[in-house]
């Protein structure tokens, strides 16, 4: 049966968003560039084919035109479902994690806890206590009545209208 067209085609049109957002956006910068290289580099692919896709791309999209969802349900069946590779992985809980967590992080107190001399450690401990005594009590109530809240007739209730535009063949792209 295959995939639905207008799906192909939505999921084809995000992709070639991402691709030429990434390429000419301005926040890209030279570690986005590096890392989209050694992506493609590692399997043996030119550094500079691996910035360029409008050949891919175009390929891809004539693919798609002459056998439409047959390019994917191929890919589908050799590398997913025909795919002799596996990797069989069994986790087991264990019954003790939360104890020996706990104990480390008793561990680590404590060793943090030794390096403090008695001023610093009643100072930590004053610190505590008075932020619990803060966070404990009532804002007063020119705090809470400054903070900003909203009422259903600050809403408006029209409703925008958004002009819509459809085109054939935008931009020479072949999508309406």
């Amino acid at each position: 049966e295959g995939f639905d067209k207008d799906d192909i085609q939505s999921s084809l049109n995000s992709f070639e968003f991402s691709l030429r957002e990434f390429s000419g956006g301005i926040e890209m910068n030279g570690i986005d560039i590096l890392t989209t290289i050694f992506d493609q580099w590692n399997y043996d692919i030119h550094p500079m084919e691996a910035l360029t896709f409008d050949n891919a791309l175009r390929d891809l999209k004539s693919i798609i035109h002459d056998s439409g969802s047959g390019i994917f349900q191929n890919l589908m069946r050799d590398y997913l479902l025909n795919n002799p590779h596996r990797a069989i992985v069994d986790l087991y809980p264990s019954p003790t994690m939360e104890a020996e967590q706990l104990a480390q992080e008793k561990q680590m107190l404590a060793e943090v806890q030794k390096s403090f001399t008695s001023n610093e450690l009643q100072d930590v401990l004053d610190q505590a206590k008075d932020l619990e005594e803060v966070q404990k009590a009532d804002d007063p109530p020119e705090a809470v009545g400054a903070i900003p809240s909203l009422t259903l007739d600050d809403l408006d209730r029209d409703e925008p209208e958004f002009p819509i535009q459809i085109e054939d063949n935008a931009f020479g792209s072949g999508v309406t």
